[in-house]
């Protein structure tokens, strides 16, 4: 069957949607496992065996593996376009009456009542020209393009000057565990086969910016993302002296009022602006139910970036620390005041000062202070604490932070600023550099192609607004990786890092060319055939063909 037919394309769809893979499951693994039987069964990859392989995940205890397929044309190059897609998608749970047929689209969209859909999502369902099911438009579609694309290249392989790689990589929706593994392969095989990087080509959807939004896009770089991660440490005391103690509810509230929405914190870049940052959680750290305050809490934040280096970003986090501290102690001298006019009676007298600290800051502090038995005691924490496989990075970290406190000689009240994984760096084109500058005449020409061929109107940009496995294509602020980043994640080192050296060694511009569709993450999510069948796999075809032609 050929993958670049419209009946090839729904085949294949139908039974990669018809597998479960949701991130952080084993049936990720059976992914890459049915892609790899399939594209095995071509005669290239026959012919070729050492082309095609599953690649384990590194430190992954799920065991997963991501996917690589080298095409090489005939005529002898270098010159390789990377495909690029993700193999997992998010729970179904939201599916209500259709969860046994979210991963059957076709069935699915015959069974699905048109009164039991929102406004747009009916409206859609009703033209009669969209797949709904999970997985159909992020982005199993996206990776029937590249398959497609593949076996196109593999029948015409005579006439073919350049190659191509296709890459799978499971947990884009979560961690992006198989992206970051795999950038070091990308390495290892350019050096093995011989070959020359042009360009990370991925298919990801191409998706509304806001309700009603109509427009279809492309997209020449990705959002970056940052989580923050803030842990506040209170001065204890009993439930019945509360102006005697530091409750850190109120400095993590107060972190958070000033942080939550804060506009000053969206980035702007090429006319483009980030939503600013929320909260992606919140809470105290006491365990169990007793008449003592809590000591510690902690929040962490999704802050999204197009231009900002974690210096500058750790600067800002710093600033509003300070002035939430501030705010909470002033909050606090004003009650204690008020409480001592109605009482007549005066609590213990308290002398804090705003006290905020990096994460390096604090374990430095505990490392001066305590020297070797420190580290041997942090050491064998580590080892017992990772021994639980299924326990969160976020927490983790906030775990990692709570044990390096114990042995800070300070225990005043203080907020300790650190990020937790994952972390995407922002990237997009670079004017002046050969690659890129190609890649954004080719972009326009895909858009200029797009209407002329198709009447489709296309709108080109500079950030793809999804989180993408883009990002590590390129790293644009690699120093300040090294230098901020790297030494304020905790569990740096110990179950999370990115290759750094691998991705400075690509640095490559990016190009999104998928299919169209809506409500990623939603019961509703569905994907327009039409685009899909007819116009995305030309768009990305001419793309790739452009790109090695003109480098």
């Amino acid at each position: 069957m050929k993958w670049y037919t419209k009946d090839g394309m729904n085949h294949l769809l139908s039974e990669l949607a018809g597998i479960p893979s949701i991130s952080g499951t084993k049936t990720e693994t059976e992914y890459m496992q049915y892609l790899y039987n399939i594209l095995n069964n071509l005669k290239y990859f026959r012919e070729n065996p050492g082309n095609l392989k599953l690649h384990p995940v590194k430190n992954d205890p799920l065991k997963r593996t991501f996917l690589t397929a080298l095409v090489k044309g005939k005529i002898p190059s270098k010159k390789t376009v990377i495909l690029l897609s993700h193999g997992d998608v998010v729970d179904v749970k939201d599916y209500g009456p259709y969860i046994d047929l979210a991963f059957k689209p076709f069935e699915l969209t015959e069974s699905i009542n048109p009164s039991s859909l929102p406004g747009n999502a009916k409206k859609d369902y009703e033209e009669g020209t969209w797949l709904f099911g999970r997985g159909t438009m992020d982005m199993k579609a996206g990776t029937v393009l590249q398959m497609g694309l593949i076996q196109q290249w593999i029948d015409t392989l005579d006439t073919r000057e350049g190659n191509l790689l296709l890459l799978v990589v499971p947990d884009e929706e979560s961690n992006s565990a198989g992206m970051i593994s795999a950038a070091e392969t990308l390495i290892d095989l350019a050096q093995k086969h011989d070959l020359e990087y042009l360009v990370g080509i991925d298919s990801e959807p191409q998706f509304p910016n806001y309700p009603g939004d109509d427009n279809n896009y492309i997209y020449v770089g990705s959002l970056g993302k940052i989580i923050t991660l803030i842990y506040c440490v209170g001065k204890e005391t009993h439930v019945g002296e509360s102006l005697a103690g530091l409750n850190p509810n109120l400095l993590i509230s107060e972190v958070t009022r000033l942080i939550e929405i804060n506009i000053d914190l969206s980035d702007a870049a090429e006319g483009e602006i980030t939503p600013p940052p929320t909260s992606l959680k919140m809470k105290d750290l006491k365990d169990l139910y007793s008449a003592q305050i809590p000591t510690s809490a902690a929040a962490y934040f999704n802050i999204l970036t197009v231009s900002r280096s974690p210096k500058e970003i750790y600067k800002q986090i710093y600033e509003l620390c300070v002035r939430a501290f501030e705010n909470a102690l002033e909050r606090f001298t004003i009650n204690k005041n008020r409480y001592i006019e109605m009482s007549g009676k005066e609590p213990s007298p308290i002398e804090w000062k705003p006290k905020v600290f990096s994460y390096k800051e604090l374990y430095d502090m505990a490392l001066r202070a305590h020297g070797s038995k420190f580290r041997g005691h942090m050491a064998d924490f580590i080892e017992n604490i990772t021994r639980n496989s299924e326990m969160d990075e976020r927490e983790l970290n906030i775990q990692i932070i709570r044990e390096v406190h114990k042995f800070c000689p300070d225990r005043d009240p203080m907020i300790i600023i650190s990020f937790a994984p994952p972390y995407y760096p922002h990237l997009t084109i670079r004017k002046g550099k050969p690659k890129d500058d190609i890649v954004m005449e080719v972009a326009r020409d895909v858009i200029r192609k797009a209407r002329e061929d198709f009447g489709e109107d296309l709108t080109l940009q500079k950030f793809f607004k999804g989180l993408s496995d883009m990002s590590y294509f390129a790293l644009h602020d690699a120093e300040e990786v090294i230098s901020y980043l790297q030494p304020n994640i905790p569990s740096w080192g110990i179950r999370y890092s990115i290759p750094v050296g691998a991705i400075k060694k690509l640095d490559l511009p990016v190009l999104n060319i998928g299919p169209y569709g809506k409500d990623a993450h939603k019961f509703t999510e569905r994907l327009h055939l039409p685009y899909w069948h007819n116009v995305a796999p030309q768009l990305l075809k001419f793309a790739v063909e452009e790109i090695l032609r003109r480098n």
